[in-house]
C-alpha cells in the first residue's frame, strides 16, 4: 500500500475510534479526501522532494507551498462538491499545528478543525512508518513515540491520548 492509501485508511479508523460526532458518510468523505493531502507536491521539484539530506530554508519554503498549490488544484478540479470541500481544506491545513507552528496559515488551537487534526496525525504516522531517502521506516512503537514526544509538532492532548490508546489495542 502507498502512503496515500495508508493515510486515508488510518484517517477513517481514527475518526471512528475518536468518535468526534461525525456521521458515517462524513467520515467516509474525509477519509477519501485525505488521499489528496499532498497532491500539490507534484509541482515541487524532484531534486527537493527526494533530497537525501536536510533541506535548506529556501527549499523548505518551496516544499511548504505544496499546501496552497494542492488547495488551488483541488478547487479548480471537477471533484464533486462535497469531496472538493474536504479535500481542499485538508490539502491546505494538514501541516497546521495547534501551537501555531504549522503552515501555511500558522493557525492556533481550535482554528484548526478537529477532523483535520486527525488527518494530520494519520499523515505523520504513516510518513514515519514509510522509508524515505532521508530516513528509515520507523517501527510502530517508535513512530507513535515520536508523535507523542512532539517530534511532528503539537497536537491536542485528548487526540494524542486517543491515538496512543488506538495503537495499544
Amino acid at each position: 500500500m502507498s502512503h496515500i492509501d495508508d493515510t486515508s485508511q488510518l484517517t477513517r479508523k481514527l475518526l471512528l475510534y475518536m468518535d468526534l460526532g461525525l456521521a458515517n458518510n462524513e467520515i467516509q468523505l474525509i477519509a477519501e479526501a485525505a488521499k489528496y493531502h499532498d497532491i500539490g507536491k507534484i509541482y515541487i521539484p524532484d531534486h527537493i522532494l527526494y533530497k537525501p539530506g536536510e533541506l535548506t530554508k529556501e527549499e523548505y519554503k518551496i516544499v511548504q507551498q505544496h499546501t496552497v498549490i494542492g488547495h488551488d488544484m483541488i478547487m479548480n478540479s471537477n471533484l464533486n462538491r462535497e469531496l472538493k470541500k474536504y479535500a481542499a481544506e485538508i490539502a491546505l491545513h494538514h501541516h497546521e499545528r495547534i501551537d501555531g507552528s504549522g503552515y501555511p496559515d500558522n493557525l492556533l488551537g481550535k482554528e484548526i478543525k478537529d477532523w483535520i487534526q486527525v488527518v494530520a496525525l494519520a499523515d505523520v504516522y504513516t510518513a514515519l512508518r514509510s522509508k524515505r531517502v532521508y530516513k528509515p521506516a520507523y517501527s510502530k512503537e517508535k513512530a507513535v513515540q515520536i508523535i507523542l514526544d512532539g517530534g511532528c509538532g503539537e497536537f491536542p492532548k485528548e487526540y494524542l491520548t486517543k491515538f496512543q490508546e488506538y495503537f495499544r489495542n
